[in-house]
């Protein structure tokens, strides 16, 4: 905590990723737990853990890049609102192409197979 407490500069900003992150946490736990009922999907226990951990690193790296660009349009443009508009258009394309290279699409936005899910390989 004391890290974010540091990058982030502010004694109430770390908090707002962490609290989208725990919002996430216990979201995507629901929707999973609603596939495991319903849907018959299986679902390991560890899945969990790794998911936990990849929202937290997501959530905070993107929240540092958001305040990063956030801060730079600051020092060009007073106006704050129009700074945040600017660094959510700055920054959307890196989160896209992230969100599709996680997804496995590539940046292209292809789906691509994993090695040995091909039935038949």
């Amino acid at each position: 905590m004391a890290l974010l407490l540091i990058m982030y500069g502010s004694p109430v900003l770390w908090l707002l990723p962490l609290l989208n992150v725990g919002v996430a946490t216990v979201l995507t736990d629901a929707v999973t737990y609603l596939l495991g009922r319903y849907a018959h999907v299986t679902v390991d226990p560890g899945n969990a853990v790794v998911v936990t951990v990849v929202l937290f690193g997501i959530g905070t790296d993107y929240a540092l890049l958001l305040l990063a660009r956030y801060r730079e349009e600051l020092r060009l443009n007073a106006d704050r609102h129009r700074a945040m508009a600017r660094a959510l258009r700055g920054a959307a394309p890196a989160i896209a192409v992230s969100d599709r290279v996680g997804q496995g699409r590539g940046a292209a936005g292809r789906p691509r197979p994993v090695s040995g899910s091909i039935p038949g390989r």
